[in-house]
């Protein structure tokens, strides 16, 4: 089988997504033909073939590696069309495999009708009316039915997790339920599984992801404050970047922070996975998550996590086993939470049961998790 993956993010552009796109794709190569179509960046090549992989990056005038606009995103969009349109007069395609509603499903629903192809979606949360209706309302207003559309023509719309589907099934409608699929996230566990003997000197926090009001990092910084009046000896590193940085910067100064709270940017997956070997807990306390791959990698690492039930997809995190969980977002309870943590298991050197992170890594591996798409994926071509 001939499958075709639209996304506009791709290792090394983007997050979680990228990182979600890469996984899928890399492991269904080992059965079936993958063509990436992608954006292109910098010095990255218009063209490579890597583990299996035949990747096309389009020149759509992206600026930034980890966050992409709507005129970029337009761009990528036109691009792609011409390109795949081409692209397909020359080449077999049994599948298109889109990431987003937009750009990807529009490019793939287009396809799919000028050439008589299947497609399918995946939504990584936020694309999907109401998912995140207080920071998206205005952009879902005025796409929402060309955002049905998209996913009513699909042959399937895979999501993360059964909230997402339930979103989902509202707003595709009763006769579309069927195909809408839950299959959960997974992260590359034989390359985070990391076991380390930490060092118990000084408490070490580590958040990762981008910086915007959804995922809470200010709130993160006043906790932190809290946490050094008590007089815990502690290091936090923001790993990432976004809208929120200048204010989060300023938080730092006024809090009187500076020595012991460091924002560093986007690293590399090595450099992620150093970080997470000499950390003891990963925090993210997010309004509105589809399901956190980053959640996934800090565990199969053997961090504590502190998360947000908005954030807990599947329960993953058991309170005061392998984290915390608060159930109302602030940074009174958040700080709560790090000092139970710090007190009661930090200062104790008591880890995480090794069963727990041998059940995260058995049940949410990209090996085992792909298999679920490939099911899908060759029943809807009859294979």
């Amino acid at each position: 089988m001939n499958i075709l993956m639209l996304n506009y993010e791709y290792p090394p552009l983007g997050g979680g997504a990228g990182q979600v796109t890469l996984n899928i794709s890399k492991r269904l190569a080992k059965y079936h033909n993958v063509t990436v179509v992608t954006a292109a960046y910098r010095e990255l090549p218009c063209k490579e073939e890597t583990e299996g992989l035949t990747i096309y990056r389009l020149n759509s005038k992206r600026r930034n590696k980890m966050g992409s606009n709507v005129h970029e995103m337009m761009s990528w969009m036109i691009k792609s069309l011409e390109f795949c349109s081409d692209y397909l007069k020359k080449i077999q395609i049994d599948i298109i495999f889109a990431h987003f509603t937009l750009p990807g499903g529009e490019v793939a629903m287009r396809l799919s009708r000028k050439f008589n192809i299947p497609y399918v979606l995946m939504s990584h949360g936020h694309d999907i009316p109401w998912f995140f209706p207080k920071q998206m309302f205005l952009y879902h207003l005025g796409l929402y039915f060309r955002i049905r559309k998209i996913c009513r023509k699909s042959s399937a719309l895979f999501l993360q997790t059964p909230e997402m589907k339930e979103n989902a099934d509202n707003f595709t409608g009763k006769h579309h339920k069927t195909k809408n699929i839950v299959i959960p996230n997974a992260c590359d566990t034989d390359f985070f599984a990391n076991f380390e003997s930490r060092q118990f000197e000084k408490l070490k926090i580590v958040y990762t992801g981008r910086f915007v009001t959804q995922k809470q990092p200010l709130a993160v910084i006043k906790a932190l404050q809290i946490l050094k009046k008590q007089g815990v000896d502690f290091e936090m590193s923001f790993i990432g970047n976004g809208p929120l940085l200048n204010k989060m910067n300023k938080a730092i100064v006024n809090s009187k922070l500076q020595e012991v709270v460091k924002i560093i940017g986007w690293k590399t997956l090595d450099e992620i996975k150093g970080i997470y070997g000499k950390s003891h807990l990963f925090i993210m306390p997010s309004k509105a998550e589809g399901m956190s791959v980053a959640i996934i990698e800090a565990m199969a690492s053997g961090l504590y996590v502190l998360t947000s039930k908005e954030a807990n997809k599947y329960n993953l995190v058991k309170n005061r086993i392998n984290g915390f969980v608060i159930k109302s977002i602030s940074a009174q309870n958040i700080a709560e939470k790090l000092l139970v943590y710090n007190n009661e298991f930090f200062l104790k050197k008591i880890d995480i049961p090794e069963n727990e992170i041998q059940n995260i890594i058995t049940k949410y591996n990209w090996d085992s998790i792909v298999d679920g798409y490939l099911v899908e994926l060759e029943r809807i071509k009859g294979v």
